[in-house]
């Protein structure tokens, strides 16, 4: 199991949860493109989702579940 961790600073928690998130997918083997084809999100947005940019939180728990990811709010 993996947890991805907020930080208070909202530029700051975005560029690292996307980086948790490439890095869990990486860790599982898995590309972009397959985890865009599990949870419905572009490869696009994924990729700038990964890049630090926002995203809302019905994308972000659409592609936690896609990489069996969990979040901690401190």
């Amino acid at each position: 199991m993996y947890f991805i961790i907020f930080a208070r600073n909202y530029t700051y928690y975005m560029q690292t949860i996307g980086e948790q998130i490439a890095k869990i997918r990486k860790e599982k083997g898995l590309t972009q493109y397959r985890v865009s084809k599990l949870s419905g999100v572009t490869q696009r947005h994924l990729h700038f989702i990964e890049s630090g940019m926002d995203c809302n939180v019905s994308t972000l728990k659409k592609i936690l579940k896609a990489i069996d990811a969990k979040i901690t709010i401190p």
